[in-house]
């Protein structure tokens, strides 16, 4: 009975030092590609959005969720800078245009997107690729340019 003790305690001992060691272990890193402003992951856009007030004094931050066409069509915009995140933009020739009109009034264009689509490519006479995974067991996660004149020997 004595040595039957001694395994329940050190069994017990071993479990809590288990338990401790599990609730304090540090919670793994999200990077799953949400761009919502809540949340303050990587692919989050949190500190982005709250930070644009710090970044452009006297600015009034708007988010919409209506496309491109159903935000710049009837207003004219001025001193206003428009920026989209996103995991792809599919505008369409239209929504483009309206991007160009927008900017060509003075205004800016931020569009942070790794696929913009066919229309943009061949406008701009652009092409663009990347080698990147969101997945947590890949390890190629390289980039380089698709311009011969901007190519790196090396893919960073």
């Amino acid at each position: 009975m004595k040595g039957f003790k001694l395994y329940i305690i050190s069994g017990s001992v071993l479990l809590v030092i288990y338990l401790i060691a599990q609730f304090n272990k540090p919670i793994p890193t999200n990077w799953s590609p949400s761009y919502l402003v809540k949340d303050k992951i990587p692919f989050g856009t949190f500190v982005l959005y709250n930070g644009l007030q710090e970044m452009i004094p006297g600015a009034l931050v708007k988010q919409t969720r209506k496309s491109i066409y159903s935000n710049l069509k009837s207003v004219k915009h001025t001193g206003t800078a428009y920026i989209i995140i996103a995991p792809s933009l599919s505008a369409d020739s239209r929504e483009w245009n309206l991007l160009f009109k927008f900017a060509g009034q003075g205004n800016k264009v931020f569009i942070a997107a790794p696929q913009l689509g066919k229309y943009i490519s061949k406008k701009l006479n652009i092409s663009y690729n990347y080698n990147f995974s969101l997945l947590e067991d890949s390890t190629i996660q390289e980039f380089n340019f698709t311009n011969p004149k901007l190519r790196a020997l090396v893919n960073y």
